[in-house]
């Protein structure tokens, strides 16, 4: 095999004094494996999912006492959620999670922006009762490891 052909790796030729030399390279790795997408997909997915079956009325794994301590800390915090509001809101955290993670996979030099929205997100959702916290958790997570992880 010569110089410029691909064998599952690729090989790139380096020009410079003297004569061509050839060196391999990893081959690329796939971004939709990467953790920066699979977290908030993952994480909004489950605050969809918690979401629509408390809109089903199915309820939520964990107990309405969670969620209504929840509603209550909302509250009090003077943003007035209702226990009417949780669904609606749990879609819109949600889906806002998994378009961050598409964002990230389209610029990823916007990852540390949309791991702060992400953080937020998830911070949002876990105050809220969305995706059984465990939703939350995952895109807090993937939150703080962008912001470090540059």
């Amino acid at each position: 095999q010569g110089p410029g052909q691909q064998t599952g790796n690729r090989i790139i030729t380096v020009a410079g004094k003297g004569p061509p030399q050839t060196q391999q390279t990893a081959g690329t790795e796939n971004p939709f494996l990467s953790m920066r997408f699979l977290l908030p997909i993952v994480g909004g997915a489950v605050i969809l999912l918690n979401a629509v079956l408390v809109m089903l009325s199915v309820g939520d794994i964990i107990g309405l006492f969670v969620t209504n301590v929840n509603i209550s800390l909302l509250s009090s915090m003077g943003l007035g959620i209702s226990a009417s509001d949780v669904p609606l809101l749990g879609i819109v955290l949600g889906a806002g999670m998994m378009v961050s993670a598409f964002l990230m996979l389209e610029k990823p030099e916007k990852t540390t922006v949309l791991s702060i929205l992400v953080l937020a997100l998830a911070v949002i959702s876990i105050l809220a009762g969305n995706g059984f916290i465990i939703g939350g958790a995952i895109g807090a997570v993937q939150g703080v490891v962008g912001i470090i992880r540059k």
